[in-house]
């Protein structure tokens, strides 16, 4: 196995499917670390994606595209994969928020983006282990007083995402099918952290910062838009009060009443 990996090239896809299967593959590791590694595999993840998520959202153009296609085929391999990676960002967003223990922003910043990609390419959303009020509360915290953009940036996408989820898991399997009480929770769950997302955005409206409240509204967009023809929202339709003001310069009554329009103040 050793000399496989190490002809390996460091922005080869090969290279990171390596990485991210390490801990399972039989004969990779040698004992004394096999056995911790797959102990707690939780923390074994965690610890590889405060990592792997620099170089699949800050690293040069192949480097991304390599990472960022092994984690997608990882977790869309199996359930158990999927879970395994989710669970390790969100953990990494609690846990590597402080300056210095754990790198701050330097962990954080990509964790969240890399979450907002797995979401955009229909895979977060399949993960059932994942508290999604509990992600966004963590979200929140990581963004609170921020003087960083990107950091904002990466907490509205993720936002944007989980507002964006159906109630209905779309990772339910057959094993799940006849659950109604289990799945009747899941989906509460899951109403509760599309609803604190939404509440997020709506909050992050009124931020002093016009960049920042064009990143939400371009998350609204996506959420409300395709609605203008629907006219689901009292006549004049989603996209078309999205539209219809300059939000780098818009008074708090044009904010108030998207807020309200589109019941982005509701407590979960």
């Amino acid at each position: 196995f050793a000399t496989t990996f190490t002809k390996l090239t460091f922005s080869s896809k090969t290279y990171f499917q390596t990485l991210l299967s390490l801990y399972a593959t039989e004969n990779s590791l040698q004992p004394p670390i096999a056995e911790p590694a797959r102990a707690d595999a939780g923390a074994w993840m965690a610890e590889l994606l405060a990592g792997y998520v620099t170089s699949a959202d800050t690293g040069n153009e192949d480097l991304v595209i390599a990472s960022r296609a092994a984690l997608a085929d990882f977790c869309a391999a199996s359930p158990r994969n999927l879970d395994a990676v989710c669970a390790a960002l969100v953990s990494n967003v609690k846990t590597r928020q402080t300056p210095g223990r754990g790198q701050g922003d330097r962990v954080v910043v990509p964790t969240l983006e890399i979450a907002a990609f797995l979401c955009h390419v229909g895979l977060f959303q399949k993960c059932r282990g994942v508290d999604l009020r509990h992600l966004c509360l963590q979200v929140q915290r990581a963004g609170y007083k921020t003087g960083n953009v990107r950091k904002l940036e990466a907490c509205i996408k993720v936002y944007g995402c989980v507002a964006g989820f159906d109630e209905v898991c779309a990772g339910v399997t057959e094993e799940d099918l006849g659950k109604e009480e289990k799945e009747e929770i899941l989906r509460g769950k899951r109403r509760d952290g599309i609803s604190e997302a939404r509440k997020r955005l709506g909050a992050l409206m009124f931020h002093p910062w016009p960049r920042v409240r064009s990143l939400v509204v371009d998350e609204l967009w996506k959420l409300f838009g395709e609605q203008e023809d629907e006219g689901e929202h009292g006549g004049g339709g989603g996209g078309e009060s999205l539209k219809s003001v300059d939000w780098s310069k818009a008074d708090k009554a044009s904010i108030n009443r998207v807020v309200e329009q589109f019941a982005l103040s509701r407590a979960a």
